[in-house]
């Protein structure tokens, strides 16, 4: 097998669904996993795409994922509601919190949903983005497993707790899209770091006696991250603090569960991951006219970018590299790694599904 092979998307997702259909999850829920994880690695986000789906079979198979969960609302009010995921994966529960708060932004300008008793949902930015079409505001954030040694602490309490904020741009230009995780690195650059056997640069990640490390694995074993800004001479306490109030709104707010309460959700512990999820929309109309949002928000994107250092190439906005990264690989193919193909392929075999493994790679570039 060559070190990378190129596969269409189309048939990425294809095959993803039909994995997990066989994993028996209902189809509409196996086709909106594989939206969200090739969605992922369209955008060149590899480590949240369908390099993780061996990760989630494995967690199906145990028992960990529930794959007929009953999404439910427990409470409701006027633009507010919180859902209970039935511990099912988290990408379908995720979806369907947006899907709740696009529907009662339409009628009330603005609505926030919280889920909880939830999985890993990938890639934030996903969610924030399926606002864009309604031209809505979406914003998107998660707790996770411990993985962030707070400032000045010596154990991981918080995870690397993503948040993601979508706002629509002009028809002919790339939506703004910031994603980002509130730790200097995250599990998934460390697992690409390890795949092309890189080193880290120092400011990321702890061994597990408390010293900077620049091993991927030896970060990967011991699961100790620093907050965005690294040390607090640097900033971490923003890093830090902005973590916090993602788990008090994903965590504490939903009524699931937060901090080490967590432990589960990470990928080697033998138990239910309890993740939560917070989302908010806002339908731009209920505070300014489209046209003249839109204007507005393209002078200040045009005001931002246009004064690049000296022998830089430009300056991108968030998501506008991402945006051109799918562009791309919409025309040319989606690369997947070695190591993850090889894991793909062997999760057909254990399946018995060469058929659809072999559907996938015919696909190649």
């Amino acid at each position: 097998m060559p070190k990378t092979i190129f596969v269409r998307h189309g048939r990425l997702h294809y095959f993803i669904r039909e994995v997990l259909k066989r994993l028996r999850l209902p189809a509409p829920h196996a086709s909106r996993v594989g939206d969200a994880l090739v969605s992922a690695d369209l955008a060149g986000v590899e480590g949240e795409g369908s390099s993780r789906l061996p990760l989630f079979a494995s967690r199906i198979g145990s028992g960990l994922i529930n794959p007929a969960a009953d999404i439910r609302m427990l409470f409701q009010e006027q633009g507010t509601a919180v859902i209970d995921g039935d511990n099912g994966m988290g990408h379908v529960v995720g979806a369907r919190a947006m899907e709740i708060a696009i529907e009662m932004a339409k009628k009330l300008g603005i609505a926030a949903v919280a889920a909880r008793n939830s999985n890993d949902f990938g890639m934030a930015g996903y969610y924030a983005r399926l606002a864009l079409a309604e031209q809505m505001i979406g914003i998107a954030v998660s707790n996770a497993a411990p993985a962030m040694v707070p400032t000045y602490g010596t154990r991981a309490t918080l995870g690397s707790n993503p948040v993601a904020i979508a706002i629509p741009s002009a028809e002919d230009d790339a939506p703004f899209v910031l994603d980002m995780a509130t730790t200097a690195t995250s599990r998934a650059e460390l697992e690409d770091a390890l795949r092309r056997k890189a080193r880290l640069p120092v400011g990321l990640a702890l061994d597990s006696s408390g010293e900077p490390t620049k091993s991927p694995k030896t970060a990967l074993e011991a699961m100790m991250l620093l907050p965005l800004g690294s040390k607090a001479e640097t900033g971490s306490y923003k890093g830090y603090g902005l973590a916090l109030a993602v788990d008090a709104l994903a965590g504490v707010l939903s009524g699931g569960s937060f901090g080490r309460e967590l432990a589960g959700a990470e990928g080697k512990r033998q138990d239910v991951a309890g993740i939560g999820h917070f989302f908010v929309v806002i339908r731009l109309r209920a505070f300014s006219p489209w046209v003249k949002f839109r204007n507005r928000f393209k002078e200040m994107l045009h005001q931002v970018t246009t004064a690049p250092a000296a022998g830089a190439p430009r300056i991108y906005y968030p998501g506008e590299a991402e945006f051109a990264i799918e562009q791309e690989r919409r025309a040319t193919g989606i690369p997947l790694d070695k190591g993850v193909a090889s894991e793909l392929e062997g999760l057909a075999r254990r399946l018995d599904m060469r058929d659809a493994w072999e559907h996938l790679a015919e696909g190649k570039k």
